[in-house]
C-alpha cells in the first residue's frame, strides 16, 4: 500500500519514467533517443521535467562512477523491485 502511494502521486511522465529506470536499473542516458523510444516517454524535455521531479521527491538518485561518469537509479531498491513487479502485472 505503501508504495501504491507513490503510484497515485506521481504524473503520467514521472511513473512512465520511474517504471523505465526500475526495469533499466542504471540509466546513464535518460534523454538519449533509445531510451526514450525504448520506453515510450515523450519528447527529451519532458524526460528531464520529470526526472528532476524525481530528484527532488528523493525517488531517484544522481551519482558518478569511478571514472566520473554521471548516472542515475531509483533511490529504494524494494521500491524499485515492486515498480519492476507492478509493471509487468498491472500495465
Amino acid at each position: 500500500m505503501y508504495f501504491l502511494n507513490y503510484r497515485d502521486l506521481l504524473t503520467i511522465q514521472q511513473w512512465q519514467l520511474l517504471k523505465a529506470m526500475a526495469a533499466e536499473e542504471t540509466v546513464f542516458t535518460p534523454t538519449a533517443n533509445d531510451f526514450i523510444t525504448k520506453y515510450r516517454l515523450g519528447s527529451p524535455s519532458t524526460v528531464l521535467r520529470s526526472l528532476k521531479s524525481l530528484i527532488e521527491s528523493e525517488l531517484v538518485y544522481q551519482d558518478y562512477t569511478p571514472e566520473g561518469k554521471s548516472f542515475y537509479g531509483v533511490y529504494d531498491i524494494l521500491l524499485q523491485r515492486w515498480v519492476q513487479n507492478y509493471s509487468f502485472n498491472q500495465l
